[in-house]
C-alpha cells in the first residue's frame, strides 16, 4: 500500500473492531521497473533506467519479490461482512508522492 492507504487500513481496524496480525498491501506484486517507470512518468521525463550488478554482500540476502498475502484479512473481513478498498493503485500512489512531495522539494 501507499502510505495514505496504509493509514486508512489501520484506521479501518480501529473503526471495525478487527484484531490480529494482517499483511497490509494490495495483494499484487509490482517490480522496481514499474516503480521507476511511474516515477519518470509523474516527473514528465523520458525513461532512463540503468542497471547495476547486485553487490556481492547482498546476494542471497535481498528479497527480490514481495506480495502481501491478504487471505487472513479477507477471511476475517468476510466473516464480519466488511470490505476495504484502497484509494491508490501502485501507479497513482507513486504519482501522488512524486507530484505532491518530491517535486515540491519539501524536506522535513
Amino acid at each position: 500500500y501507499y502510505v495514505k492507504d496504509a493509514a486508512k487500513f489501520t484506521t479501518f481496524f480501529l473503526e471495525n473492531d478487527l484484531c490480529g496480525l494482517f499483511n497490509a498491501g494490495s495483494g499484487e506484486a509490482n517490480t522496481w521497473n514499474d516503480m521507476a517507470r511511474y516515477v519518470f512518468k509523474a516527473m514528465g521525463k523520458k525513461e532512463a533506467i540503468e542497471y547495476i550488478p547486485m553487490p556481492e554482500d547482498l546476494i542471497g540476502k535481498y528479497q527480490n519479490y514481495t506480495c502481501a498475502d491478504k487471505a487472513h484479512f479477507q477471511k476475517q473481513a468476510k466473516e464480519k461482512n466488511l470490505t476495504f478498498t484502497n484509494d491508490f493503485s501502485f501507479e497513482s500512489g507513486v504519482e501522488d508522492y512524486v507530484t505532491n512531495y518530491l517535486l515540491k522539494e519539501e524536506r522535513w
